[in-house]
């Protein structure tokens, strides 16, 4: 597992989340660190965030309900709320690789559509 959390965690810096400098491998990230990359992921898929990011660190269930439900909405993809809550390592990761897998599903979308339109020039 040590191999694929590198890996994940490589996968989450290079393609733009940030990600605390504290943090060394996808079992260093906090449950605030996790919250912060769905928040992060729903900010690539053009969703307005400011919302979920006025929350104050104090109203964590709320921010993960508005979390789930922006994911839910625009992303295609629900989590059980103690996943969102809770950050032992398999819940973490868990929510992280069903993050990469809807990122890369957009990034595929989007050169399609880049495609479609470079060809309709």
């Amino acid at each position: 597992m040590e191999e694929s959390d590198h890996i994940l965690f490589a996968s989450l810096k290079q393609t733009g989340f940030v990600v605390p400098e504290t943090a060394a491998s996808v079992a260093d990230l906090t449950n605030d660190d996790v919250l912060s990359i769905c928040v992060q992921l729903l900010d690539m898929f053009g969703v307005d965030t400011s919302s979920i990011k006025q929350l104050g660190r104090n109203q964590k269930f709320r921010m993960a309900t508005k979390i789930n439900r922006e994911l839910t909405k625009h992303v295609g993809t629900q989590f059980e709320l103690n996943d969102l809550m809770n950050t032992n390592i398999n819940n973490v990761r868990k929510i992280l690789m069903l993050l990469m897998s809807k990122l890369s599903m957009l990034d595929r979308d989007n050169k399609a559509l880049d495609q479609q339109y470079l060809s309709n020039e």
